[in-house]
């Protein structure tokens, strides 16, 4: 694991972030560390989905973390097999499973799928349902555009099938969400959980969700920890057929929900902490390249709230060209948060990268080096102010 152990925010009687500072020392400075991850186990989307699994719950195991904020965790197997895969090291969890099998009308023209299907039945016909996605996109992204865009949703929305599969429920009429509208949350603590809670956030081509918890850890204290991951700016693979006008309405529309639902469940005495996958984040000079900067990253900051992985001397991207999941000519962007808002106690923090050393999967017997995730996950660990 490659390390990136800085000190990125002395929060010393910041006013928008504290109340109150003090700065009790103690010769063992380590106070919490707080986790975001998203895993990729998107089959059909993200490649060697379950090959990679196996791999991320060794790597969870042995993460060291209070609490973690786990995003595209689909399926409930994938949600059990993480769950009893840590219970040494992550004792407690809360997940809010959801399913939505919504039929919704026949979506797609018979002629443009057609042409569709020609060019995926001859440049994908051998690949695996899971890497058909990335299969499309480098070989038939014409024919793809070419289709309705509520014809592109239903397709993406049943990717992880076979692609007969597909073209058929999106002819005749499928199902609304991806993942038959499971949310890809799942909350670890090493400590129990209360007042437990879950909103579903207004969505579309995948259901968006928010979770809640209120854990107190020894030396923090009470806190209440929410988890989420909202809308992508997917307008260069699939056009936008939602209710907000674009991705990035989407983006906004959900974070604001979440700010209401955060206040709506709010401990009197607990501290706020806000992880998760949310799309959105700004440049920063000279490496990070901004991605729907006026989104959700803009609503939290201009709502009081700091970005712990952000704030760093040197901040580091968390979906980046280097990723063997990720195609080299992506922009090197910073999208996976910790969030928090009027700590009481004056921290440093540092922040670790997660699973940016390669692994090994088969691949239909080839080994093949790839990322435990398409993305790096961070780990933001509190230290008192010595």
């Amino acid at each position: 694991m490659r390390r990136m152990a800085l000190s990125i925010l002395a929060l010393a009687c910041a006013p928008a972030l504290l109340a109150g500072c003090d700065s009790a020392a103690s010769p063992e400075p380590r106070v919490a560390v707080v986790a975001t991850y998203n895993l990729g186990l998107a089959a059909g989307y993200v490649d060697y989905a379950a090959q990679r699994r196996p791999q991320q719950v060794t790597l969870l195991e042995g993460l060291d973390a209070d609490l973690v904020c786990l995003q595209e965790v689909w399926t409930q197997a994938d949600i059990d097999a993480i769950v009893a895969g840590v219970a040494a090291t992550f004792p407690y969890h809360h997940e809010a499973f959801i399913e939505d099998h919504t039929i919704g009308d026949p979506s797609c023209e018979a002629g443009p799928l057609a042409t569709l299907r020609a060019c995926v039945e001859d440049k994908c016909a051998d690949v695996a349902a899971g890497e058909l996605a990335s299969c499309v996109t480098g070989n038939c992204a014409d024919p793809f555009f070419a289709t309705a865009p509520a014809c592109q949703v239903c397709l993406a929305a049943n990717l992880g099938k076979p692609f007969d599969d597909i073209f058929t429920a999106c002819t005749n009429g499928s199902e609304l969400f991806t993942y038959s509208g499971a949310n890809g949350l799942l909350m670890l603590s090493k400590v129990p959980l209360s007042n437990t809670s879950h909103m579903k956030l207004d969505s579309s081509l995948t259901q968006r969700s928010v979770l809640g918890a209120t854990a107190t850890l020894p030396r923090l204290g009470e806190v209440d920890f929410f988890c989420t991951h909202v809308a992508a700016d997917l307008s260069g693979e699939i056009s936008y057929n939602g209710a907000f006008g674009s991705y990035e309405g989407e983006n906004i529309h959900q974070m604001d929900q979440i700010l209401a639902f955060m206040g709506a469940h709010a401990t009197a005495a607990a501290k706020p902490i806000l992880a998760g996958d949310f799309n959105s984040g700004p440049a920063i000079a000279p490496h990070i390249d901004a991605e729907l900067p006026d989104g959700a990253y803009a609503t939290l900051v201009a709502a009081g709230w700091a970005s712990l992985t952000v704030a760093a001397a040197s901040p580091m991207c968390t979906f980046c060209a280097d990723n063997h999941l990720v195609a080299d000519t992506h922009d090197d962007v910073l999208i996976d948060h910790v969030w928090v808002k009027g700590l009481s106690r004056a921290f440093k923090t540092s922040v670790t990268r997660i699973g940016t050393a390669p692994i090994t999967v088969d691949d239909g017997g080839a080994d093949v080096e790839t990322n435990p995730s398409d993305h790096y996950g961070a780990a933001v660990q509190f230290d008192y102010v010595p």
